[in-house]
């Protein structure tokens, strides 16, 4: 099966656009891995200070918009620990995201090199 040059032109561009696409939302993804990753950093280290240097039947000032509210301790923890399982479900859905991903844009390379191999000879 042999394909006319305007369909390889063709074929060819198609690839290498969706090589771009794929490079840029995978650039993407891995932008929004290290943003996930810095928050559960910052998150693991208001939970290590807050355990430390907190006890039952305190409060804490939380952030809300403009204000701060008065908190009780136990609340906030609770609420970093949603923020925590919130971010790590995040984190799991970009992984396979990336996974998938680096998978597109390797088959896209090898199919690139296939054709451009292919239209040498």
């Amino acid at each position: 099966m042999s394909m006319s040059e305007g369909q390889l032109q063709n074929l060819l561009q198609e690839l290498s656009a969706s090589h771009q696409q794929y490079t840029a939302q995978l650039q993407a993804t891995l932008g929004s891995l290290r943003t996930v990753a810095r928050d559960e950093a910052l998150l693991k280290a208001t939970q290590k200070e807050l355990g430390a240097c907190t006890k039952a039947g305190d409060s804490v000032w939380s952030g809300v918009g403009k204000m701060f509210l008065k908190t009780p301790i136990d609340e906030y923890t609770s609420e970093l620990g949603n923020k925590s399982q919130e971010l790590s479900d995040r984190q799991s859905a970009l992984e396979k995201k990336k996974d998938y991903l680096e998978i597109s844009v390797s088959k896209t390379q090898d199919s690139l090199k296939q054709i451009l191999g292919g239209a040498k000879k």
